[in-house]
């Protein structure tokens, strides 16, 4: 610090300044020497002249530019103690400063620190809400796949059964074996106990279409055409009365065992009268009913364990569907669904699919098989074949609603993709800031360091003290005496405060004796027990 003391010696050093100056100007004046000697009654008026120059010199000319020098001197003196007082205040007021800067700094820091994380949250879940929508897409190609392989798979079964005539006439033939088609497909074959009665009438029917041949031959055996009669009646009804489901005892009580009584009334009339015409007509309508009846029950059995149940129900419909129709939309669906699985590889397989070409791609799909499904289904015949009609209304019903859902799918990536290019933009803004804040709070750090205050301000005792305050740690106990005059605290008296909410660090400054305090916003609390 500069001594603002008034120094006595600068004033005597000014006094023998003047007189020196003084006795050089009095030895300058001269009188001549015969004047001198010659006229002593002129040394009164020299010595007059000497006097009044003294006088006037002192008066006039050195004490008015002593009391200048003085009054400079002292005004000089007095104006650095007053700069010298200035600049310590504005030397405390500066650092204060610049401790509130650095902690709006800090506090800034935070926040942005806050909002790059939140930004960085809010990516992630853009980026997955993204990636979730070529997983909705995946999946509901997959269910559209699915519907196009039962599609295909009806189809497949509806072209074997047309292309089947044989049994087609036959199962049309007759209401009896319409019925006999749904009783069969509601029995529960998973049973070994129905397994062996079916398989069992379907070999006694076998036996009885031999014995039948073998009574055809001629000449007739009229005494051995009665007994196997009889064995062909008692050993097919005790068969045909095993059939314990209620709508199968109808069906046989009104149906198919009073049809093989009438057979058998006829054969045991014909045997009787011994009506060789009669008998062997008889003999073949017989034959004819058993072989129907054995492969309407194959035949029906065989395409149930096909899966073809569905278009058993409706077989008596399908004889109004056109065979090449059939096979062509069979194609159709079989090629559209392994082009769906193609598409489906190729989405799963891509680790980053890109929405927009896969869009593409199946919105070709769409335009390209919709028209035609919509022709099949006004097709004459489809509307009565219930299980193809069903198929293909609830594939057109899925075709309309992935298209929709493409489209909502299409609203939904460009908002994503829009959100996501905000989101990199407030994060790269954000991350901008931070390195700039980052500087200049490394600057401010360098600025208050107590080391370097030292060195700037040497004629100063400055000391800049800063104690870092952190959110979620306890307050320094030392300084806990700041906190009630600053009313910074959610209690009068608190020991051990933890410290809940902060936005900046605590500076004590001095300079000299002077003490400055800069004490950010924060919130404390007592330290549960």
């Amino acid at each position: 610090m500069i001594d603002t003391n008034i120094n006595p010696d600068f004033f005597v050093n000014q006094w023998e300044n003047y007189l020196r100056q003084l006795r050089i100007e009095v030895e300058n004046i001269s009188l001549p020497a015969s004047g001198l000697y010659k006229e002593i009654n002129k040394l009164d008026q020299y010595l007059f002249e000497i006097n009044k120059y003294y006088y006037n010199s002192f008066h006039e000319t050195l004490f008015p530019i002593y009391r200048n020098t003085i009054n400079e001197e002292v005004s000089a003196q007095l104006q650095l103690a007053h700069d010298e007082e200035t600049l310590r205040h504005d030397l405390l007021t500066n650092l204060k400063r610049y401790a509130y800067l650095y902690n709006q700094v800090k506090n800034i820091y935070s926040l942005l620190k806050t909002s790059q994380t939140e930004t960085h949250e809010g990516l992630l879940t853009i980026t997955r809400d993204r990636e979730r929508l070529s997983i909705d897409l995946l999946y509901a190609l997959k269910s559209l796949m699915h519907s196009f392989e039962k599609f295909s798979l009806i189809t497949a079964q509806i072209s074997e059964l047309l292309a089947d005539q044989e049994w087609l006439k036959v199962a049309l033939s007759s209401p009896d074996y319409t019925s006999l088609i749904e009783l069969i497909i509601d029995a529960n074959f998973d049973d070994p106990l129905n397994q062996e009665i079916y398989n069992t009438i379907l070999a006694q029917l076998h036996y009885n279409c031999n014995l039948i041949n073998d009574l055809s031959k001629r000449p007739i055996n009229w005494g051995m055409i009665r007994p196997i009669i009889e064995e062909i009646k008692t050993e097919t009804g005790k068969l045909m009365a095993q059939l314990t489901l209620g709508p199968q005892q109808i069906l046989y009580k009104n149906h198919l065992y009073r049809q093989f009584l009438i057979h058998i009334q006829l054969l045991q009339t014909y045997t009787h009268s011994q009506d060789e015409s009669g008998l062997l007509n008889a003999l073949k309508e017989f034959s004819i009913w058993s072989s129907n009846l054995m492969l309407v029950m194959e035949k029906s059995r065989y395409y149930i364990d096909r899966q073809g149940k569905a278009s058993l129900y409706s077989s008596n419909t399908l004889m109004y569907l056109s065979v090449d129709f059939i096979n062509q939309l069979h194609e159709l669906v079989s090629s559209t669904a392994a082009e769906l699985n193609h598409t489906l590889h190729n989405l799963t397989e891509d680790g980053q699919p890109d929405f927009y070409y896969f869009k593409a791609t199946i919105t070709a799909l769409l335009e390209r098989i919709m028209p035609r499904l919509k022709e099949a289904a006004e097709t004459r015949g489809v509307e009565a074949a219930t299980p193809l009609a069903t198929i293909i209304t609830r594939v057109n019903l899925e075709l309309s609603f992935l298209k929709a859902r493409l489209e909502l799918l299409e609203d939904k990536q460009l908002h994503s993709t829009q959100v996501l290019n905000q989101y990199l933009s407030a994060h790269q803004m954000i991350n901008n800031y931070l390195e700039l804040l980052a500087t200049i709070k490394a600057d401010l750090e360098r600025l208050l360091a107590p080391r370097n205050v030292s060195r700037y301000w040497k004629n100063y005792q400055v000391r800049v003290e800063r104690i870092p305050l952190e959110k979620g740690q306890s307050f320094p106990r030392d300084y806990c005496y700041l906190l009630e005059p600053h009313h910074h605290t959610t209690k009068e008296t608190v020991s051990d405060p933890i410290i809940v909410h902060e936005e900046g660090d605590l500076f004590i400054i001095r300079v000299d004796n002077e003490t400055l305090i800069e004490m950010p916003p924060l919130l404390v609390k007592q330290k549960e027990i």
